[in-house]
């Protein structure tokens, strides 16, 4: 999955078909994950808001919102001017890093 594969209304394309990623299993890459494991999240919202700055390459240069995929944990943000996943852990940490 490429940043590039995901569009505006949060559907995955491949090979000329293309899947709603709304209610399906997301993988939630081990480097990306707070356990350290893939982990796998169902995929709760998609929603596209205005962003200012690229995390990742840090382009201001947008010509319509970024697309941003939700989980209960996670936010997945496929940063097309750059072509990366950008994830987000949005849930609650202990103090040893592991989420309750």
């Amino acid at each position: 999955m490429t940043a590039e594969s995901i569009d505006d209304e949060g559907y995955f394309h491949h090979k000329g078909e293309r899947w709603s990623l709304l209610g399906s299993a997301l993988p939630v890459p081990a480097d990306a994950s707070v356990s350290g494991e893939l982990e796998h999240e169902e995929v709760l919202a998609v929603v596209n808001i205005d962003i200012s700055e690229c995390a990742v390459c840090g382009t201001t240069d947008f010509e319509a919102p970024t697309t941003v995929v939700m989980t209960e944990h996670y936010r997945m943000v496929p940063s097309r001017c750059c072509n990366k996943i950008i994830w987000y852990y949005e849930g609650k940490m202990d103090v040893t890093g592991t989420r309750d």
